[in-house]
């Protein structure tokens, strides 16, 4: 919109300036959907590592047109978006076809603004389902005795929810164990009681662990 100043003088010509008003409008509305295009808000999933993660960020109002960009703990990961067509809207795809567990727990936001407003902000965080990361027997060295009981421990760090750990001779599932995990939820350990008999002799002994989630 443009305005008119006018001086009139009696002896004298009569002056004018023009100045253009431009008004800034925020964005006034921004929400983040998944692929089910179901709003999402706060703490989402969990989803499985390993899985792939749609998230769309949707824009509406604002003048000039916003950007809408996608940031990881407020480093920005995404900066392409696109605008509708008569809808007043822009919005920003995010697409992230491997999660890893780098993104748990991370804080992924979407700003919308026009670089002349203070953005707009909405924020997830992402929960996912973690594979352990590694499993052993810690006491494996031993030397067995024929009839002699041992308890034998096997270690799992790294899972989310605590692994399920699995005891195996040759092929065949060994049942009699105990598990614990330590208080952080990052180790759990089984114990297993083992009567080894002569015919054992070269028998493989193994722990398995899985997320079963």
């Amino acid at each position: 919109m443009e305005y008119r100043c006018r001086v009139d003088y009696r002896w004298g010509r009569t002056m004018s300036t023009f100045i253009t008003l431009i008004v800034i409008v925020p964005p006034r509305n921004l929400i983040i959907k998944n692929e089910r295009n179901q709003i999402q808000n706060g703490l989402i999933g969990p989803y499985n590592e390993g899985s792939e993660v749609r998230l769309s960020c949707v824009s509406e109002g604002g003048k000039p047109a916003p950007y809408v960009h996608w940031y990881r703990d407020n480093e920005l990961i995404d900066d392409t978006y696109s605008y509708g067509t008569g809808n007043n809207t822009a919005h920003n795809e995010l697409y992230i076809s491997k999660l890893s567990r780098i993104v748990f727990n991370s804080v992924l936001s979407c700003r919308a603004g026009n670089n002349v407003s203070k953005p707009i902000i909405s924020r997830v965080t992402i929960d996912i389902n973690l594979k352990p990361i590694d499993v052993e027997i810690v006491n494996a060295r031993h030397t067995l005795q024929a009839g002699r009981e041992v308890e034998m421990s096997c270690e799992s760090r790294g899972s989310r929810p605590p692994a399920q750990i699995t005891w195996y001779k040759d092929n065949h599932e060994l049942t009699h164990s105990r598990e614990s995990i330590s208080h952080d939820g990052n180790v759990t350990t089984s114990l297993l009681k083992l009567n080894p008999q002569v015919l054992d002799n070269g028998a493989y002994l193994s722990c398995r662990a899985e997320n079963l989630r």
